[in-house]
């Protein structure tokens, strides 16, 4: 694995940007041009294929259908007609997207709204037939009385019954826990208060991406959608270009108590633009703390654990990129972390020892906690960064952002710092377009 192993003698060329930094697809499309002229295996890339549009000529394509108003023919952002009307909530409850539920609901949205035609959102995301997300929102509080059991399936009866009783006694109950997303599952043990021993740790990303247990999603227009899993603890989401070679990578790291299955609607979203990456959402190992017991990449309150565990989580994934997406060279490879998961990111991307294509940071305060060490930050000069934050987030004040900015400009950086009004410690359409 020489290329995430080894200090390269020189930096690839990242090109001038007015503002600090350009969008993932920007970077992509300008890496596609400059290496346009020598992919071939042995320089790490890929042959050329006739057959396989390029990100130049997609974006050109969309462009042009934007301004005629025609719908794309390739890839179209996957949101549904009759949510767009429908609160934040109700809508991201529609897309099954269990990211955006959790965020809404820690930043107080009410788990027991109801949409426009009167449904509560329990009731539907319990007529998907989504365990974890019907758990994810009883355990924000939605109230399991009112919701009827006809028709419903076992699993989601079996929830409901767990709620009303406040326990799982029957093994089909602690059957139904068990095979929860780990994100929502957290969540259930903190609203019920189970107590302590939980499994901790989990496989590694690499022992779940070689491991035979593999989970078929459906499709979207141009990846394929897999999830990975050697145990119930640490599922690695990926999508993977249905072109079979691709050209760049996107690491997508959640936040604390998410996990990677949780980012599967954002990946989606930004798949559309980005046919030809490879996108890959692992999850972090499960950890007690003051907050609860669930996927969280470092200690959210100790400082010096927080970096051995970022130090872990960085090994993690310069195995996965060495291995996993060894075809695909550093300067092709973008991370994206949104709250603890951008800290993984910043951690990464600046330590590794040749500048990637761009870190992606989202409601995050980055490494700006390390900001006296005397740590060195390899990947740090010319670093095209992208750092999106909710002006209302209330967990990530935005003045620690604007102190995160400062800080990634000072360690050589190229930063791009967007504000977003009227948005918490959550990801609003805007940002989503952003990247």
């Amino acid at each position: 694995m020489p290329r995430w192993s080894a200090v390269a003698a020189s930096k690839p060329e990242t090109g001038s940007c007015s503002d600090g930094v350009e969008s993932v697809d920007a970077m992509l499309r300008r890496l596609d041009q400059e290496d346009s002229i020598d992919r071939h295996p042995t320089s790490g890339g890929y042959q050329d294929d006739a057959r396989v549009e390029s990100l130049e000529d997609m974006l050109k394509r969309l462009d042009e259908e934007q301004c005629t108003g025609k719908p794309a023919s390739q890839g179209s952002l996957p949101l549904l007609e009759d949510a767009r009307e429908e609160p934040p909530l109700v809508q991201a409850v529609l897309k099954l997207d269990h990211f955006q539920v959790q965020s809404l609901c820690r930043d107080r949205s009410d788990p027991n709204m109801r949409s426009l035609e009167g449904a509560t959102v329990l009731s539907l995301a319990a007529s998907s037939g989504d365990a974890s997300l019907t758990a994810l929102l009883l355990g924000w509080g939605a109230s399991p009385e009112q919701e009827s059991r006809t028709g419903q399936e076992q699993a989601i009866q079996l929830l409901l019954d767990i709620f009303q009783n406040k326990a799982a006694h029957s093994d089909e109950e602690k059957a139904v826990l068990a095979d929860l997303d780990p994100g929502s599952l957290a969540q259930v043990r903190k609203r019920l208060m189970f107590r302590p021993p939980f499994a901790l740790g989990g496989a590694a990303p690499m022992d779940c991406l070689e491991a035979e247990a593999t989970t078929v999603f459906e499709p979207s227009d141009d990846h394929q959608v897999y999830l990975h899993s050697l145990d119930s603890l640490r599922p690695v989401l990926v999508l993977e270009p249905k072109t079979g070679c691709p050209t760049a990578v996107v690491i997508i790291l959640h936040g604390f108590l998410q996990s990677g299955r949780m980012m599967e609607q954002l990946a989606r979203e930004l798949s559309w633009a980005l046919p030809h990456a490879r996108m890959v959402a692992p999850t972090a190992p499960t950890r007690g703390s003051a907050f609860g017991y669930g996927p969280s990449w470092c200690d959210p309150v100790n400082l010096p654990e927080a970096v051995r565990n970022l130090q872990e989580g960085r090994s993690e994934l310069l195995k996965v990129l060495g291995v996993f997406c060894q075809d695909v060279p550093p300067q092709r490879v973008v991370l994206l972390g949104f709250s603890m998961g951008g800290s993984l990111a910043a951690y990464t991307a600046l330590k590794v020892p040749r500048c990637l294509a761009g870190l992606v940071i989202l409601g995050s305060e980055g490494v700006v906690q390390m900001r006296d060490s005397d740590d060195d930050w390899p990947g740090a000069p010319g670093l095209p960064v992208l750092q999106c934050h909710g002006d209302c987030d209330g967990l990530v004040p935005l003045e620690r952002a604007r102190e995160t900015a400062e800080h990634l400009r000072n360690l050589g950086c190229k930063v791009r710092f967007s504000p977003h009004e009227s948005i918490g410690h959550h990801l609003s359409a805007a940002m989503v377009a952003e990247v």
